[in-house]
């Protein structure tokens, strides 16, 4: 197939656009858009390229073209993280890599927050986007063949597929980012100008200009569209119509080509030139930032600070990039693309993600083993994994028996739902079933405001709400919110309670014990009574105005600092009670089942 330059300075920017996001450039905060012009470019390619053999045919040259360097790159990581990353985190990066092995690491990743959410350790993260090329793949023989010469059915395909998106970025964000079906429409845009865009690329004239003003309303969009990541914005959230705007561009681009000045200019040729590279860039560059930036407990972080730092790691992505592009992705005798190689690499893939966690355990001891599994001792999934898709528009789920007798609300962001499994033990105990919102920002988000609330807790025979925010209280809008909501429950005889927010710390607990513990780095770090309630006097002033009110508040700072000395932040073997700075694990929510047991007793005697 004749080469297309232009498409190739096309994919050039598209990395480029990725990398700077990554390397966390000040004026590039939507680089990632940079994928969503791969995803149009791969349709494109798909198209022309498949029906030049069989449907095996075509898996072949797949499997050929992806697995080689990628699984170079896992295998890399896994090796270059054996004796350098906490166990914890080795556990994060093997199921990462057994995923990715499998070619879906995006289902993985959408398991956890949200793409822009590096509080895990990622360094395969920038694998999602190849697990969603890779199952794309594989229908491409199967919806191909009916698409080719039916141009309406393409786009009635692309519409259902956008429509479906932007249903679901209205219901979970993190899925229609992460997940296939949600993204196919994007893959369809570059089919449908592979099969019907007539090549006007040779006209010349006129089109010059069209060229040049497409480029630069691309990549101006792609600098300026104030999109919002996590939002449910139609407009403004991620993927909806600002990425759809990328698309079509980019496929406005495809058809129409690239300024000829440009493609023959030095820019051009070196763009084009990063473009035959941009799939080893893309694989490499992204766990090299991660790797470079890591601290034990630091996530996935991102960026590249001072002048030294930013040239290393430039120097060290086109270096491994250099040899992955020739050495693996272009080898030349073709024994990485053999039958069995291909099967070799994907069983090592397997087998070396848990053996990097066996190495990696063995450096540490038992009460080190303690600090590190606060990661793993939290609450995760507010109400389970598929519960959002399966009921897209409830506003709160059961999280215990929906037909106990007495029916509490826990209503609350991330630090209710850090008590949440502490909360329905004591609940369970007292006989009391367990709702809880669906939303992270229950009250100020739009789609759950205090009137919703109350109508939802009515409608479902809740007898009394619980409240619990971090300190909120100097927030103004929350302050109103949660105003509004207690005088109106209140008013219709449905009990409130309230649990004070929790001691905070500015450092992370399990990083500041493990430095003490292992590093022998000895600083203070407590916080105690009179600072917590120095911190909190906001909400002691919220609340003092219902004391006469029958509003029932109970303040973990009773059980968690305990009087004439710190906070406590973990016990006597080193396990800590948070797993950030603010968060409590369930080991720490355990403390408060005493005190939550004595709110359920007053709720239910209130009644």
């Amino acid at each position: 197939m004749r080469e297309r330059r232009d498409i190739q300075i096309l994919r050039g920017i598209a990395i480029v656009l990725v990398l700077l996001f990554h390397w966390q450039t000040p004026f590039l905060t939507n680089g990632f858009l940079g994928v969503d012009v791969f995803f149009v470019i791969s349709g494109y390619w798909m198209a022309k390229l498949y029906g030049k053999g069989t449907r095996w045919d075509f898996y072949r040259a797949r499997i050929d073209r992806l697995l080689p360097a990628y699984a170079v790159t896992v295998l890399g990581v896994l090796i270059a993280s054996a004796w350098r990353v906490i166990p914890v985190e080795s556990r994060q990066l093997s199921e990462q890599a057994m995923a990715s092995a499998i070619f879906i690491p995006n289902a993985h990743f959408w398991g956890q927050n949200s793409y822009f959410d590096k509080a895990a350790f990622n360094p395969l993260l920038n694998l999602w986007s190849l697990g969603v090329e890779a199952q794309f793949y594989l229908l491409v023989p199967l919806v191909y063949p009916l698409l080719e010469r039916r141009r309406v059915l393409t786009l009635i395909m692309a519409g259902l597929s956008f429509i479906l998106c932007i249903g679901m970025q209205a219901i979970s964000p993190k899925t229609a980012f992460f997940l296939m079906p949600f993204r196919g429409w994007e893959f369809f845009i570059g089919a449908w100008i592979a099969w019907n865009g007539a090549d006007v690329r040779a006209a010349g004239g006129r089109l010059d200009v069209l060229q040049w003003v497409l480029l630069f309303l691309l990549v101006g969009s792609v600098m300026s569209v104030p999109i919002r990541t996590e939002d449910r914005s139609l407009l403004y959230g991620h993927p909806s119509l600002s990425a759809a705007w990328i698309c079509l561009l980019t496929a406005a681009i495809i058809q129409f080509g690239m300024p000829r000045v440009l493609e023959k200019a030095w820019l051009g040729r070196a763009l084009a030139t990063v473009g035959d590279y941009s799939y080893s860039i893309y694989l490499v560059h992204f766990p090299l930032i991660v790797l470079w930036n890591y601290s034990a407990f630091g996530g996935t972080v991102l960026g590249v600070n001072g002048a030294v730092n930013f040239a290393g790691v430039a120097v060290a992505t086109a270096m491994l990039s250099y040899c992955l592009y020739h050495w693996v992705e272009k080898e030349k005798t073709g024994l990485l693309k053999t039958g069995g190689m291909r099967a070799t690499m994907v069983v090592s893939m397997l087998c070396a993600a848990p053996m990097v966690t066996f190495v990696t355990d063995f450096q540490w001891s038992p009460r080190e083993h303690n600090i590190f599994a606060a990661w793993t001792d939290r609450s995760e999934y507010r109400c389970g994994k598929l519960f959002r898709i399966a009921n897209p528009l409830a506003d709160v789920c059961p999280i215990t028996d929906g037909n106990a007798h007495r029916k509490v609300l826990l209503l609350g962001n991330s630090h209710a739902d850090s008590i949440k499994s502490s909360f329905v033990r004591v609940a369970e105990r007292n006989g009391v079933g367990v709702y809880f919102s669906t939303y992270n920002e229950p009250l100020v988000d739009p789609s759950v405001d205090a009137g919703k609330v109350l109508e939802g807790a009515r409608r479902l025979g809740i007898d009394a709400i619980v409240i619990h925010f971090n300190n909120v209280y100097t927030y103004v809008p929350y302050v109103d919110a949660i105003d509004h909501l207690i005088n109106s429950a209140l008013s219709v005889g449905m009990s409130v309670s309230i649990i004070a927010p929790i001691p905070v710390y500015e450092v992370h607990i399990p990083r500041a014990i493990y430095e003490a513990e292992s590093l022998g780095v000895m600083k203070k770090f407590g916080v105690s009574r009179r600072v917590h309630n120095e911190m909190t006097r906001e909400f002691q002033v919220f609340v003092e105005k219902y004391r006469d009110r029958h509003l029932i508040v109970v303040d973990p700072a009773d059980v968690l600092c305990p009087k004439d000395s710190d906070c406590l932040h973990s016990d006597s073997m080193k396990k800590p009670y948070y797993f950030d700075s603010n968060h409590l694990t369930r080991t720490g929510a355990a403390l408060l089942e005493p005190l939550l047991d004595r709110l359920l007793k007053d709720v239910v005697a209130a009644r």
